[in-house]
């Protein structure tokens, strides 16, 4: 089912506003609609504007979706998706006379100041949508997937909504997680990822997560991104406390975080459900004095 999330509200108007800008291709001027704390966007259209009656005669609602084509599937189409802007696909649809613009963002393209963090081996960096390829073979690979509280990926677009998600958390709560690349790669590829996953900021505390491709198990790479991380999160986010969730039967992720001294807190059976059975929780923790 399509998740619609509010964006602005556009109205067309016949007054020149400061700070208008002025899309050539459309024959219109518009304002910013992140400069209106109500996320209004006032559209002024000129001769010859090529764009549809009822876009510029009525006001239109604006949704953010994580997929353009489905959301306008089977709906009266009245602009075909386009890309007015780098990292930004839109698209109107008509129903019962009211113009509706949805808009797919890249949000991988409106990520700025990531923290990028360097190993021994590895480079932690932001996660781009050219990963979903790599996030999805990660994340449809039973191997890895068999300890993991989630259902596996069926597609590359699962995991293209799931980049936007990541980079939507770092954009809104600054909650980074990182996509780890070999340093003597210079295609920078994506071998896995670390980092945080939930953060309790009133409480000093956030969950971290990891993956890694299977060949990599095992050479201590991922020991160098945990530490990295782990370092962040209690120097930059002033985090007193970590917490990692991990199926009890995960030996090595449970070997893994006793590295770093995490120490179990708490075994909740069968809490949760996933995949058709119910099962095990371990969580552990790692206080900051501990480190």
């Amino acid at each position: 089912m399509t998740e619609y999330r509010y964006h602005h509200l556009g109205i067309p108007n016949n007054i020149e506003r400061e700070g208008e800008d002025y899309f050539e291709s459309a024959k219109m001027f518009h304002t910013n609609f992140d400069d209106n704390p109500y996320g209004i966007e006032w559209l002024r259209f000129m001769p010859g504007s090529n764009v549809t009656e009822v876009v510029k005669t009525y006001p239109h609602v604006a949704f953010t979706v994580d997929n353009l084509e489905a959301a306008i599937e089977g709906k009266k189409v009245i602009i075909r998706p386009n890309s007015p802007s780098a990292g930004v696909r839109v698209a109107f649809i008509e129903h019962k006379g009211a113009p509706i613009e949805f808009l797919e963002y890249d949000y991988a393209e409106h990520v700025t100041g990531f923290p990028e963090l360097e190993t021994e081996r590895l480079v932690l960096r932001q996660h781009l949508t050219s990963d979903a390829e790599t996030l999805y073979n990660l994340r449809s690979n039973p191997g890895i997937m068999e300890f993991m509280d989630m259902p596996m990926m069926t597609s590359q677009r699962q995991a293209k909504e799931s980049i936007d998600k990541v980079s939507r958390s770092f954009i809104d709560e600054k909650i980074p997680l990182w996509a780890l690349s070999r340093k003597d790669d210079a295609s920078r590829r994506m071998i896995g990822y670390v980092g945080y996953t939930r953060h309790l900021e009133a409480h000093y505390r956030a969950e971290i997560c990891y993956v890694l491709e299977p060949v990599y198990w095992g050479n201590g790479l991922m020991t160098e991104a945990l530490h990295a991380a782990l370092q962040y999160g209690f120097q930059q986010m002033a985090l007193h406390s970590i917490e990692a969730n991990i199926s009890p039967a995960n030996t090595a992720s449970i070997k893994l975080v006793e590295k770093f001294n995490f120490r179990r807190e708490a075994l909740f059976k069968e809490n949760w459900f996933i995949n058709g059975k119910f099962v095990d929780s371990a969580i552990y923790s790692l206080i900051k004095g501990n480190f």
